[in-house]
């Protein structure tokens, strides 16, 4: 995190430490250009392989246009395109096609969705259910294609080429007896609509769309569904050549009248291997990894099919295990069968719910408490999650499983990683909270939950929506987080026209926060568009370590005095300013100053992972829904820290306890109060302890004298000294007893500690005694400020924003609202050589006017600095504001 209070010893001999090379110095700087097509008409674009490389890629408002991508892409969006033939190598995540008409689409992704769509081809190799919405004559083919580099994209899409689910469309907007979609036969062929690439550059990826040469297999899926023909089923278990075996297999029955229904390429576990084979070497073969399945039908399948597995084995007898199983008349699943997995699904849903109830009674402090228990929850919701999965059919007809039930269970999920980012620090774990909350968004799980005509429902729907906009503020994603709050406003009308709630007022009081709370956070215009300004600590905003700081930091061993930042507390309680879920803008900020920046990923929305230690293992349990195996975890830390909203005393003290007893020997507590201030107005102010008062914590008034006297608690003693020490100065003030003292922080300076206060009564934490001789350091707010801005208090304070975000700060003190890229950009790198000039100096104690004050008291040279001064009047004047600032030797 950092390093505090350091104190060398002399050292005649400098050491020179060579500038280290991180790897984002060497990464490749990315030219948006190159991943949009816009506009374009009548024109024929390539990009070949490695020049897009897993990046997102847009195309929009082209007309009459030929694209091939004949590369892996991370995210793939089209929008209003026009008679444009399209092919899309192997996409991670989702391709999206919006507000297209009389075009022709190839293309292998995990997911596809067509919307407000008409006349359109699409050929498709798709691992989950198509999804079309208001989309009407649209076409589905099974992609049958060949290019060089495409198996390797196929795996770096982290796509099987045995799941294809081209043919099971899901329309969300269908209409009686008739369909929005057809599917097109093996007569339609890809070249058919999209023709292969004549100019030479493509010359070298022999591209070919020979069922023979294509690398995901052509499958009749729902063309036979309905069909009562003889059918075989063949499992090749997993070996190191079985994919080439299940290839030749495919070829050798090609050859005659039997036809592929479906392939898969799957986990199984031991239930299922054990209804599938009944014996127990298979139940041993299927844990070596994924089983490849072909379904085939047609009459005689089953001789043809054995004499092909014996041509098979024949050619390769390195084969050492298959399986092969007869199914006359599309043999159904057994009742008992059906009923076992609705039995499994409905316990593991009960347990699922206890667990997570449970959560509510877990204290966020003392993690050996909490953390099993969060292990336990994170497994049951793991398998829970994959068994609905695994067991979808059955479950839909068996069991009458409704997609805002599924969209619940993730929902339940995206909670659960966001408690432990809440309660772990860890920023990565928001990102994860946003994929599952993103894949209920994009799957529309709660999309029928209004015509399901229960307001509980409706509820669950508008929690979901609150949960996302906290996730994407704290992950700054303000664009998705303004279409939520658009969102979340129409479905609160529909509830409130609907049922008339007793609630009506408090969701439009949600709404009138995150509203409030996003345009004051995104104050400052940047070519006219509102700036979205990340807090978090990244290596552009540190100063950087002196050369034997650096050498003492690489050397654990050493006797100097090295501190680590490792507990936080962040308490808020004004009450005039702007919050939103608990979070005041005081609280907001400063949260994310003490976080480093999350990771990007390119999370796949079907993945679950667990972060939780079970009650077996303290390391990281992580858990793979594709079985893919390509996320590894995470191990960056940051200091722990509690968010307090309005604590009460008890509260309080439990909390700072239990970070003080957390702490190991070197680290450091940062105490941050945002609180209004609480003046005891004692005619005689003799001790510091409590006579100045302090701040307000809770602003509950109750009659204190009896719940201590019936109820004692760890915070008694204190409680009384304070009640003695009221007492000596001629007033006793039952009514403030939450406010916080500095008394009260007395007995935690018995390890080193970082004070913080914001506050109009911040004078009352000046004189802090180092008791116990631990490094102290205290950092407090002015407690005047320019009449100017007393009607912005509400904003969040001066004070705070100037310690977490300075440009911003030194810009809304300016009244700038409006600036160019070019001089934003200017004004960060002159802040930044500030904050890296005043490093080197200390701040200046006074205790008067409007500046803050601190406690060491600080080195003089600040405020006199001309080096300093010269440097903000330059920032002045790059901002044209140079007139707002006086020059002491002008003046003179």
């Amino acid at each position: 995190m950092g390093c505090l209070f350091f104190h060398p010893e002399p050292n005649a001999d400098a050491i020179e430490i060579p500038k280290p090379t991180y790897s984002w110095d060497q990464r490749k700087v990315l030219n948006k250009s190159d991943y949009i097509l816009d506009k374009l008409k009548d024109q024929t674009v390539f990009r070949l392989p490695g020049t897009v490389n897993g990046q997102q890629f847009i195309i929009q408002n082209c007309e009459n246009c030929t694209i091939y991508v004949f590369d892996h892409t991370g995210q793939i969006q089209i929008d209003d395109c026009k008679h444009c033939r399209i092919f899309i190598g192997p996409v991670r995540g989702s391709i999206f096609i919006r507000d297209s008409e009389n075009c022709s689409l190839a293309t292998v992704c995990q997911q596809f969705r067509a919307r407000d769509c008409h006349d359109v081809n699409i050929f498709l190799s798709c691992a989950s259910q198509p999804i079309i919405e208001s989309s009407h004559h649209i076409r589905f083919g099974c992609l049958t294609y060949f290019y060089e580099k495409l198996v390797e994209h196929y795996v770096s899409a982290g796509i099987s080429p045995y799941n294809n689910n081209w043919s099971n469309i899901h329309d969300f907007t269908k209409i009686p007896d008739d369909k929005n979609y057809s599917l097109m036969d093996d007569t339609d062929t890809v070249f058919k609509y999209i023709p292969a690439p004549i100019d030479p550059s493509c010359s070298h990826l022999n591209i070919s769309n020979n069922p023979d040469q294509s690398i995901t297999p052509y499958t009749y899926g729902e063309l036979f569904r309905e069909r009562n023909d003889e059918r075989c089923l063949i499992v090749l278990f997993h070996e190191v050549n079985y994919d080439a075996y299940a290839r030749e297999l495919i070829r050798m029955i090609r050859q005659s009248n039997i036809i592929l229904v479906q392939s898969k390429c799957y986990t199984i576990n031991e239930l299922s291997a054990d209804r599938i084979f009944g014996n127990r070497l298979a139940n041993v073969l299927v844990t070596k990894g994924p089983v490849i399945g072909l379904e085939l039908a047609g009459s005689g399948s089953v001789v043809i099919c054995q004499q092909s597995i014996n041509n098979l084995l024949f050619k390769f007898p390195s084969i050492k295990y298959m399986y092969a199983d007869v199914a006359l008349n599309d043999k159904p699943e057994s009742g008992e069968y059906e009923q076992k997995i609705v039995n499994e699904f409905g316990h593991l849903l009960e347990k699922s719910k206890q667990l997570f109830n449970g959560l509510r009674d877990l204290p966020q402090y003392e993690h050996k408490q909490w953390q099993p228990y969060f292990g336990k929850t994170f497994d049951i919701y793991t398998k829970l999650w994959k068994f609905q999965q695994q067991h979808r059919v059955i479950l839909d007809s068996k069991y009458r499983l409704k997609r805002w039930q599924i969209g619940e269970i993730a929902s339940k999920i995206g909670q659960l990683y966001y408690h432990y980012y809440i309660r772990t620090s860890e920023t990565n774990y928001l990102n994860e909270a946003f994929a599952f909350y993103s894949a209920i968004r994009t799957r529309a799980y709660y999309s029928k939950v209004n015509k399901e005509e229960k307001p509980d429902l409706m509820v669950k729907k508008l929690r979901y929506y609150a949960r996302f906009i906290v996730v994407c503020l704290l992950l700054k994603k303000t664009k998705i987080m303004r279409e939520l709050v658009r969102e979340l406003n129409r479905q609160v009308d529909e509830y409130v026209k609907s049922y008339d709630p007793d609630d009506r007022l408090e969701w439009q009081l949600v709404l009138n926060e995150i509203t409030t709370f996003i345009d004051i956070d995104n104050y400052l215009n940047v070519n006219q568009i509102p700036i979205t300004l990340s807090n978090r600590l990244t290596t552009t905003v540190i100063p950087p370590l002196s050369d034997q700081n650096k050498l003492i930091a690489m050397l654990p061993n050493t006797n100097q005095n090295l501190f680590i930042l490792e507990e936080i507390l962040i308490i808020g309680n004004c009450q005039d300013q702007i919050k939103f879920s608990e979070l005041t803008l005081d609280m907001f900020r400063l949260l994310q100053a003490v976080e480093r920046e999350p990771t990007e990923f390119n999370y796949d929305e079907r993945t679950l992972q667990s972060p939780a230690p079970s009650t077996h293992h303290r390391d990281l349990c992580l858990y793979d829904i594709d079985g893919r195996g390509d996320r590894g975890p995470f191990n960056r830390n940051n200091p722990h820290k509690y968010l307090l909203y309005k604590p009460t005393f008890s509260q309080l003290y439990v909390y700072l306890a239990s970070a003080f007893r957390e702490l190991p020997l070197n680290g450091v507590l940062l105490l941050y109060i945002s609180a209004d201030g609480y003046d005891t107005h004692s005619k005689v102010k003799v001790d510091h302890s409590y006579d100045f008062g302090g701040c307000k914590a809770n602003s509950r008034r109750e009659d204190s004298l009896e719940n201590n006297n019936n109820n004692p608690s760890p915070s008694s003693s204190s409680t009384n000294q304070m009640t003695s020490a009221q007492s000596t100065s001629g007033k006793k003030s039952v009514h403030e007893v939450h406010s916080v003292c500095p008394g009260d922080i007395y007995p935690f300076l018995r390890k080193p500690m970082f004070l913080i206060v914001d506050s109009t009564n911040s004078v009352a934490f000046q004189n802090m005694p180092n008791l116990f001789g631990q490094p102290l350091v205290s950092l407090l707010s002015p407690v005047k400020l320019p009449t100017v801005f007393h009607d912005y208090q509400n904003k969040g304070s001066l004070f705070t924003l100037f310690l977490t975000s300075p440009a911003l700060a030194f810009c809304f003190v300016c009244n700038i609202s409006e600036l160019s890229m070019e001089i934003w950009e200017k004004c960060q790198e002159q802040v930044n050589k500030i904050i890296f000039e005043v490093s080197k100096l200390f701040l200046k104690s006074k205790l008067s006017g409007f500046y803050p004050s601190s406690q060491p008291a600080l080195s003089n040279d600040l405020l006199e600095n001309v080096q300093v001064h010269k440097m903000i009047f330059e920032l002045s004047s790059l901002l044209n504001v140079r007139q707002l600032f006086l020059d002491a030797l002008e003046s003179g």
